[in-house]
């Protein structure tokens, strides 16, 4: 609730002025407030009271009217001021004092009942009863030797115990230290919560403020109090006020009898409540905002636990957090800063003084807390302080332990003292003989003998716990056999009764025992890889008895794979000692097999597979057995098969061998062939070569021989880097053009001739009347020949290069009666008669006329054999005509019936559209020339007159008639230079170029469709392009004159068979 705090100043005649109003935040409910607690001190006014003087803050207007006296006389003296500290230092606005409000702390509703009556502990016994007990074994495997042991257990008070464990969580207890807390705490909690006891815990853990972990809790519900304690996490700053202040609210509010606090810190406190109240502190005056205050051993009197104060990161107070002590002189400030406390501690200490005084027992344990949190927390507890100053912190369950055992306590300063018995040595042992649980022990000699008297400081005897020492005594040799001989005089516990309050003295019962033949066990066990049958352990066997009436031997069974070796140690004729006897088990080779993988070289493994396994049991599942590698075969070759096959059971040692074979697909054959008109010298054929062999590692490529009038052109297809396939390589030769020429025979004017006019093909050095039959020369009506220009070599002379022999006609002499003369004759016009076509061909239908090569090329600059133009020409052949002259007859003597070609060559040399050599051949794979083809084609339409010789090469030429009408319908054309360049063998781009022009097909790249087949050396890019997609794709189309350019709508499938 807030509250608000009107301050008047009374003038005097009725007269007030209202100087300022204040609000108050954050009270409780149905608090009470003194209007004198918030009076200001300004000098030259005093307070005179409230209205109302106090008030029960509730729902509604909380209001109070402080009042006050300009009429104050001045008082004090400046030279009595002991420290000036400056009024607000730290420039906080007015009535500000930085300080963090603490949340509200946790109340038990009620006190809960305790048990009525402390049952007997699981021990029987009574509380203040201590019980005492000694017993002496014998030392086994030993002759006359005995284990002295002597117990101490006792029970503390019967009462009610509530205790807190108020735990640091700050950021500092991180890690090892939270972790050893945690587990300490957890064990802690074991110790004390036990069955039908009346001891409960409680946990508040703190950093800047408290935090209630679990209120008081009895053995049922321990577990879920240790869950809790185990989810304690470490973060934020230190505040042990708050945990101690919540730990007293608890206890404030139990009805235990005993009631502790144990406070466990790892540092100095950097947080505390403000002190709003102090002893020894006077403010003597204040003149103009300066105080003076004098300090007399100043102590807290009362702190505000709704306001914590300190940085967090430092120990020391700054002014604002420490005491601020009342003003009664001004009237604009109501306090003034003290130097007290000037510290966390301080408060720290104070809380833990109120708690001391209210009866309840505080421990303390310091987890390297370094001097100030050292010197805190041992001014907090009045029970007991224990500094752990090692990074080692594994000591915190003995320091928690301890305190345990301090809160239910049921004897102290117990002292014990045990004599030797008379015919008894007492055997020293290092830490074995004596030896007790807890305290120490001093070895003492009786009248000068030494190691006589055990003096034993047991100190504590904790309710739950119980204390022992032990020892082993040695009995004379001049003790008498079955004489009973005590192994102590008398022992004798003093010690401090915890319940009774009064001192206490016991003795032990001292146990007897007397000379015995030694009696044996003798065992068997079964080593490694084996088992017994029968009894394997004989006891109480009497020293010197024979070995078969004192045992039985059990049957050594070895397991699968071994063998019974031995026993060891070996038997003896008599018993004499303990022993135990181990039956030995060896692998029986013959039952162990290896099993080996190899490759018969061909192939290897997978690197890392295991090749060989060593040691598998015979009978072992083939699969349980081994591995079996991965095979990896050799290039050109692949894994076949194991041998010998791999069996189910492993019966003997054995090694599989991995075969591997040839792939076939891998290994491939290089062919070198002839294309005619020339030879390979070298070896012609390369086989079994692996695949992706280099080129030049696989074959030597023969040494081509062209024949006479040719020249090696290229290897067809052309030489790849690698070897991927068997292919066949052929050496193409091509006419050498220098070598072969053509004579023409013309008719000069006035005559024609008669016979054949041009012979090409003549190889050079060939003989004149082997390589010519000149024509008949027929001369015009009144004309004669007259000589050939020039002049006709000799029989014998050689052809060595391209030759015109034109027929000179003269006139007849003339006469006549009548001395009349005679006109010459005007020389005929010559004119070029056009054929009527032979045949028709189809261009109405598109269907493709060219393919391609297996290997996916056109190769569109390689050449067209002749039998392929004749097969192209076929096919585009109109059906009816071409079903009306197929024959499959011919009188080509290269050209056989069952050549895949014959059926086009012979119905096109039967309709005269192709014709064959002077010697009868046809040569169906050689390359054809450009002037051979335009002769073909042209022979599919009449022929064009023309005027004058298209191209400067084609004079006197056989084919000047046909190269001249197909240049003159566009069908072929010329070079940059004028030529055509007759005898030059027409690659397969210009040949498509070529037909296309004779049936009017054409059609540009973007209306060429997408699916169109493609081939990879055929780039769109090429300046036959078009014409190639043409030849090859069938398709329909659509176009609006047969000169104009077409455009693709759908391709489809197209073949003719012959």
């Amino acid at each position: 609730l807030s509250l608000t705090i009107h301050h008047v100043l009374d003038l005097g005649e009725g007269k007030e002025r209202l100087t300022y109003t204040d609000t108050i935040d954050d009270l409780d409910s149905r608090a009470t407030v003194k209007g004198s607690d918030y009076q200001v001190c300004e000098e030259g006014i005093a307070f005179v009271g409230s209205e109302p003087e106090e008030l029960v803050l509730g729902d509604g207007d909380n209001e109070i009217t402080l009042l006050y006296n300009p009429n104050l006389p001045v008082v004090g003296d400046q030279d009595e001021q002991e420290e000036f500290i400056p009024e607000n230092p730290d420039g906080l606005s007015e009535f500000s004092t930085g300080i963090t409000p603490a949340k509200p702390f946790y109340y038990p509703s009620s006190p809960r009942m305790m048990m009525r009556a402390m049952p007997l502990a699981n021990n029987g016994l009574q509380p203040g009863e201590v019980r005492l007990s000694k017993e002496a074994a014998p030392v086994t495997d030993t002759e006359n030797r005995w284990t002295v042991t002597l117990s101490i257990e006792g029970k503390g008070k019967s009462q009610t115990s509530d205790v807190v464990l108020v735990i640091d969580k700050s950021g500092s207890m991180k890690g090892k230290k939270m972790d050893n807390t945690i587990s300490a705490a957890q064990a802690f909690a074991e110790q004390l919560l036990q069955p039908n006891d009346t001891t409960r815990i409680a946990v508040v853990a703190f950093d800047g403020d408290y935090h209630l972990i679990e209120n008081f809790t009895g053995y049922v519900g321990k577990e879920a109090l240790k869950a809790k304690i185990a989810a304690i996490q470490a973060s934020g700053a230190t505040n042990i006020q708050a945990g101690i202040h919540q730990a007293q609210i608890l206890l404030d509010g139990s009805t235990a009898s005993n009631k502790s606090m144990v406070v466990l810190g790892d540092g100095e406190p950097t947080y505390s409540y403000q002190v709003d109240g102090a002893s020894g502190i006077t403010l003597k005056s204040c003149s103009l905002g300066t105080p003076t205050i004098i300090y007399d051993n100043p102590q807290i009197t009362s702190c505000n636990y709704g306001s914590i104060v300190g940085s967090g990161s430092s120990y020391e107070l700054d002014q604002k957090s420490r005491y601020q002590i009342p003003c009664p002189y001004g009237i604009f400030h109501s306090s003034h800063a003290t130097t007290f406390p000037a510290n966390n501690g301080i408060p720290t200490i104070y809380e833990a003084g109120l708690a001391k005084a209210s009866g309840i027992n505080i421990y303390s344990v310091a987890l390297q807390a370094g001097k100030n949190g050292e010197y805190v927390l041992n001014q907090c507890q009045n029970s007991g302080y224990y500094p752990l100053n090692s990074s080692d912190l594994s000591g915190l369950n003995a320091v928690f332990n301890q305190i345990a055992g301090k809160i239910a306590l049921a004897a102290s300063n117990g002292v014990v003292v045990d004599p030797i018995g008379d015919m008894f040595e007492l055997v020293l042992i290092g830490n074995v003989s004596p030896k007790v649980s807890q305290g120490d022990f001093t070895v003492n000699s009786d009248n000068g003998v030494p190691n006589r008297i055990i003096n034993w400081n047991v100190g504590d005897i904790l309710d739950g716990q119980v204390a022992t020492l032990t020892y082993i005594v040695q009995i004379k040799p001049e003790a008498s056999p079955n004489v009973d001989y005590p192994t102590n005089g008398t022992t004798t516990f003093t010690y401090y009764n915890e319940v009774t309050e009064e001192n206490g003295s016991d003795d032990f019962d001292v146990p007897q025992v007397q000379i015995t033949k030694p009696v044996y066990t003798v065992e068997f066990e079964a080593g490694a890889n084996g088992s017994l049958i029968g009894t394997t352990s004989f006891e109480d066997i009497l020293e010197g008895t024979a070995w078969a009436a004192a045992v039985t031997v059990p049957t050594p069974v070895a397991n699968p794979g071994y063998k019974f070796d031995k026993w060891t140690p070996a038997f003896p004729k008599t018993i004499t000692a303990s022993v135990t006897y181990t039956a030995n088990f060896v692998k029986d080779p013959s039952q162990w097999h290896t099993v080996t993988f190899v490759s018969d070289g061909k192939g290897s493994f997978e690197a890392g597979d295991q090749t060989e396994f060593k040691d598998i049991l015979e009978g072992t599942a083939w699969s349980d057995a081994v591995t079996v590698p991965t095979t990896v075969a050799n290039p050109g070759y692949k894994f076949d098969r194991w041998t010998p096959p791999f069996p189910s059971t492993v019966t003997k040692s054995q090694t599989y061998t991995a075969k591997f074979v040839k792939d076939p697909s891998q290994w491939h054959t290089v062919t070198f062939v002839s294309g005619g008109n020339g030879t390979l010298s070298g070896t012609t054929s390369f086989s079994d070569i692996l695949n992706g062999t280099a080129w030049a590692e696989a074959v030597t490529v023969p040494e081509t021989t062209p024949a006479a009038g040719y020249k090696f052109s290229n290897w067809d297809p052309a030489f790849p880097e690698t070897v991927t396939g068997s292919v066949t390589y052929t050496a193409n030769f091509a006419k050498d053009e220098t070598q072969w020429h053509t004579v023409t025979f013309a008719a000069g004017v006035n005559g024609s001739l008669t016979g054949t006019t041009s012979f090409s093909d003549i190889l050079t050095g060939t003989a004149w009347a082997d390589a010519v039959t000149v024509p008949e020369t027929i001369p015009a009506a009144g004309y004669k020949f007259s000589n050939w220009d020039p002049a006709l070599p000799g029989a014998n002379d050689k052809v060595t290069e391209d030759m015109t022999f034109t027929a000179i006609f003269a006139r007849t002499g003339g006469g006549g009666g009548g001395g009349g003369t005679t006109s010459p004759t005007t020389p005929s016009e010559v004119v070029v008669e056009p054929e009527a076509p032979l045949v028709s061909l189809n261009k109405e239908d598109h269907y493709g006329y060219m393919v391609g090569y297996p290997d996916g090329t056109f190769q569109p600059e390689g050449n067209i054999t002749r039998e392929e133009v004749a097969t192209v020409f076929y096919k585009l052949l109109n059906a009816d005509h071409r079903q009306s002259v197929t024959t499959n007859v011919n009188n080509f003597s290269d050209v056989a019936t069952d050549r895949w070609s014959s059926t086009p060559i012979s119905t096109l040399a039967a309709v005269n559209i192709i014709t064959g050599y002077p010697d009868g051949t046809f040569k169906p794979g050689g390359s054809i020339t450009r002037a051979e083809l335009a002769t073909v084609a042209s022979k599919f339409d009449k022929l064009s007159p023309f005027e004058s010789n298209q191209f400067s090469d084609i004079i006197g030429h056989w084919a000047n008639n046909f190269i001249n009408s197909a240049a003159q319908k566009g069908w072929v054309r010329g070079y940059e230079d004028g030529t055509f360049r007759p005898e030059r063998a027409i690659t397969r781009a210009e040949f498509a170029t070529l037909v296309n022009n004779v049936l009017d097909r054409r059609v540009r790249k973007e209306d060429i469709l997408p699916d169109a087949i493609q081939f990879k050396d055929l780039s769109p890019d090429a300046w036959y392009y078009e014409a190639c997609q043409e030849a090859v794709n069938s398709h329909y189309y659509e176009r609006e004159n047969p000169s104009d350019f077409e455009k693709w709508t759908e391709l489809y499938e197209f073949s003719i068979t012959w």
